[in-house]
């Protein structure tokens, strides 16, 4: 038996989830009868896997492994894979991707099929030391115009509202 270690991503009739050292894969549910039966649609090894979770964006899922990347959520085709920060948290706000990888980098990605775009990237200035194998999980957050990111016991507050 084999335990997800990701929250599932769910929309049209699909849900998706990965885990370490298996792969990701999707299941179409089926209702009838006072019954609901999971059928495979698709799965592969090579699909997200990180516990950081994937995002559904349109019909696209965006996820991470040791990369980056974006797949077609119906039929788990990747459109794009890439490095970016490795292994992360995801979050998607305003047609962007916030990604805190375990390593403590945070990834601004366009949220696009197309192709992997990174509009910024910022380390904090004074990250906590952590043990061997140690790594931080912690999904940033936004609130009222601020991005919060935590890693271990401490916080980083950033202001991401446009400037007039």
């Amino acid at each position: 038996m084999v335990f997800s270690n990701q929250t599932p991503a769910a929309g049209d009739g699909l849900v998706y989830s990965g885990a370490g050292r298996v792969g990701g894969g999707a299941v179409r549910l089926k209702a009838g009868q006072g019954t609901v039966t999971a059928e495979e649609a698709y799965f592969d090894p090579r699909l997200p896997t990180a516990i950081g979770g994937t995002v559904l964006v349109g019909a696209y899922l965006y996820g991470t492994s040791q990369t980056m990347m974006c797949e077609d959520y119906k039929t788990g085709q990747v459109k794009w894979n890439e490095r970016s920060v490795g292994p992360a948290s995801l979050l998607y706000a305003d047609g962007l991707l916030y990604m805190h990888g375990e390593n403590g980098e945070v990834a601004l990605i366009e949220a696009s099929p197309e192709a992997y775009r990174e509009r910024g990237r910022l380390t904090a200035s004074t990250p906590p030391s952590h043990k061997a194998m140690e790594q931080s999980w912690a999904y940033p957050v936004i609130a009222d115009g601020r991005l919060y990111v935590r890693d271990s016991d401490t916080m980083w507050c950033y202001d991401i509202r446009a400037s007039k």
